[in-house]
């Protein structure tokens, strides 16, 4: 080889080297042109592809669920049934809201908030771990009824019997869960909060914080209607009333789990403050405080933020009531 053609065949290496590499499309049959550039960047997505998380979201989920069924057993059985013990099946009739009901109706307010929100909290977790979302609202929906129902079924073999006065106020509160999804007009403009305060005397006496689910007398269960829904609903601005909720209210005092010989039932209307608006207002609807506190005062209820004309039932007297169950209010 002379050194002229050996000079040429150096050039063609080395342009053969530089040139794009020729790949052919089986689909049409035509060459494709992939350049070096773009080689890298295929390399680089299939790495991130391939160390990406593979987990399984409808494993995830079942995981979640079995989790909160163990949970949910482990809890009512220190907070309820390690100290009433066991017995042959039963049913049990306690009534809803007499006055000489075992808890004065603050019980089932209590089925129905629970059932309510764990089926929207149950959701928002689904959603975290990857399930779709309308996928996790009926997968929310289903444990939260299957949950609900096997404490039932536990309780039935109890001293306490299978409540059905209980299943109706879990169902009751499913359903409206149900209704704020399927309705978003609904979602918008009602709602439903507990407020909680412990009261000083179940705190003297159980000192023990996993059977504050039983402190009636230091709950307050609000049905929400609020005027910043119209915005989402129909379209109306509600001004200055954005901020604010009004609807009724429900407590009771001295009834389970320390049955004392004065109760009280009291049943009112009240006025306060939409804190998600407010916070949004505030700080700004996209800030982490907004949104964060949004989530949990959409569904609890901080103390003195509201006001409320009250109707004591046992004992017909009147009172106001500054956001505190049976301990910040006035009586006239």
């Amino acid at each position: 080889m002379t050194p002229r053609m050996s000079l040429r065949a150096l050039v063609l290496a080395v342009a053969m080297l530089m040139a794009p590499r020729v790949g052919r499309a089986e689909d049409v049959g035509q060459p494709v042109i992939v350049t070096a550039a773009e080689t890298a960047d295929t390399a680089a997505s299939d790495a991130v592809v391939t160390s990406a998380p593979t987990s399984d979201p409808t494993m995830l989920a079942a995981g979640v669920s079995g989790g909160l069924l163990v949970t949910t057993l482990v809890y009512g059985t220190f907070a309820w049934w390690k100290d009433a013990g066991y017995a042959p099946f039963s049913l049990y009739n306690s009534g809803f809201f007499g006055r000489t009901t075992y808890a004065g109706g603050s019980d089932k307010t209590g089925h129905f908030f629970a059932c309510y929100w764990g089926v929207h909290l149950l959701q928002y977790l689904y959603e975290r771990l990857g399930v779709p979302s309308e996928n996790a609202f009926w997968l929310g929906l289903s444990v939260a009824l299957f949950v609900s129902t096997s404490v039932e079924l536990v309780d039935g073999f109890t001293p306490y019997g299978f409540e059905w006065n209980d299943v109706v106020a879990n169902v009751l509160g499913i359903s409206a869960a149900l209704a704020a999804q399927r309705y978003p007009a609904f979602d918008a403009l009602v709602g439903f909060r507990l407020g909680y305060v412990p009261t000083d005397h179940f705190m003297r006496h159980d000192k023990n914080y996993i059977r504050t689910i039983n402190d009636y007398s230091g709950m307050i269960f609000y049905m929400d209607l609020k005027p910043a829904g119209l915005e989402r609903a129909f379209g109306i601005d509600p001004g200055f009333a954005r901020y604010f909720v009004i609807g009724p209210t429900y407590n009771t005092y001295g009834y389970s789990p320390r049955n004392r010989a004065y109760k009280e039932r009291e049943v009112g209307v009240f006025v306060g403050l939409n804190m998600p608006e407010v916070l949004a207002s505030v700080f700004g609807a996209d800030s982490p405080l907004a949104v964060q506190g949004g989530r949990v005062t959409r569904y609890f209820a901080l103390p003195f933020t509201d006001v409320s004309l009250v109707r004591e039932m046992n004992h017909d007297s009147n009172r106001v009531n500054f956001g505190v169950a049976n301990r910040a209010e006035s009586r006239f």
